[in-house]
């Protein structure tokens, strides 16, 4: 969420304002900090946050001197846009993480991880039968790969339905057309 490409998501395909902030050791020195924000708005006025989905977009900053300057910058945009909060979401062991008496931590969001195996034989073998088979069938199928934004419509239902069968909302369709 800390590259660019998010923030033209976030303006084209849903018409959020995005302000990142970006913080610099002098006016042209290197780059100390990074926080990523868009403002979402919805019926009780909206929020400030640092990642459109899933729980990443953390502050990133050199020292805490560096994150409370753009925590700082951070509470006047979110007073300028009128928004009821700001949500910064990160990961377990943000070392910069705000915890001052001002700011409160809710965990709301859960991140699954996976550790691989360096043997690609060894992952193979965790699988279970069925996804084995799965798999198996696949490679025995004639796939044939195709790209275009003509297919953009075509690749949305299917991301769709696969999405609405796991019960999880889609992205729309500007944003698939953002992307591309």
């Amino acid at each position: 969420y800390h590259l660019a490409g998010w923030q033209t998501v976030g303006e084209r395909a849903y018409q959020m304002r995005s302000p990142f902030l970006l913080a610099r050791a002098m006016t042209t020195g290197p780059i100390v900090g990074v926080l990523p924000l868009f403002v979402v708005r919805n019926p009780s006025g909206g929020l400030l946050t640092s990642g459109l989905f899933g729980a990443y977009g953390p502050m990133l900053a050199a020292d805490r001197e560096v994150a409370d300057a753009l925590l700082e910058h951070a509470i006047r945009l979110a007073a300028a846009a009128r928004v009821g909060h700001i949500l910064l979401k990160g990961v377990d062991g943000d070392p910069l993480a705000p915890l001052a008496p001002a700011w409160e931590r809710r965990d709301i969001s859960v991140i699954a991880t996976l550790p691989l195996p360096a043997d690609p034989q060894a992952l193979w073998r965790g699988f279970r039968d069925e996804i084995r088979r799965a798999v198996r069938k696949a490679e025995r199928c004639t796939l044939e790969v195709r790209s275009g934004g003509e297919l953009l419509d075509d690749l949305y239902d299917i991301l769709a339905e696969n999405l609405h069968r796991l019960g999880t909302p889609p992205y729309g369709r500007p944003f698939l057309r953002t992307l591309y």
